[in-house]
């Protein structure tokens, strides 16, 4: 089973200061985050400006419109699997009379092709609940950290006399 999901936004995980993109289900009660390299969220934040940019100059993009004339399209953008921490799927792709063509792709080129074609990306089911128990078993450390900073933060300095040392 496959969950439609859309690209949501960035986010910086503040304690290991790495980049990931956010995916979101159309009924906003999951999320999966696609850790990203700084020159992968600088080519996802490229192709979301250039989108804006090409629907106010009415041009296309250059690869869509040799695909179109090609008479090529992208039909389905998937993530199916995660080995190592990393996601992986497939871009599937048909041209008019012809069989469908898949190539393997991994979790940010899902995301690169999602922009670009504007297609959402199906997250297999298995990897949704697996992406979440890592982030959990990978987190829970920083999620304990995260806890701790914010009780020390909301600890008043007058209550410090009233505990046994």
């Amino acid at each position: 089973m496959f969950i439609e999901m859309n690209v949501y936004g960035f986010a910086l995980d503040a304690l290991t200061k790495k980049l990931a993109v956010l995916l979101r289900d159309l009924r906003e009660e999951n999320m999966v985050p696609i850790w990203v390299s700084s020159n992968e969220a600088v080519s996802i934040a490229v192709e979301l400006i250039g989108r804006e940019m090409i629907s106010h100059s009415g041009r296309e993009d250059l690869v869509a419109v040799l695909l179109k004339q090609l008479g090529v399209s992208v039909t389905r953008i998937s993530i199916e699997r995660i080995c190592d921490g990393i996601l992986y799927g497939t871009l599937t792709s048909r041209r008019e009379g012809s069989d469908d063509v898949t190539v393997e792709i991994k979790g940010s080129e899902a995301v690169l092709c999602s922009l670009k074609y504007r297609l959402p990306i199906l997250v297999d089911y298995t990897v949704l609940t697996q992406a979440s128990l890592d982030s959990l078993g990978n987190g829970g450390a920083e999620s304990d950290a995260r806890r701790f900073v914010e009780f020390l933060d909301n600890l008043d300095p007058k209550d410090m006399g009233k505990y046994p040392m």
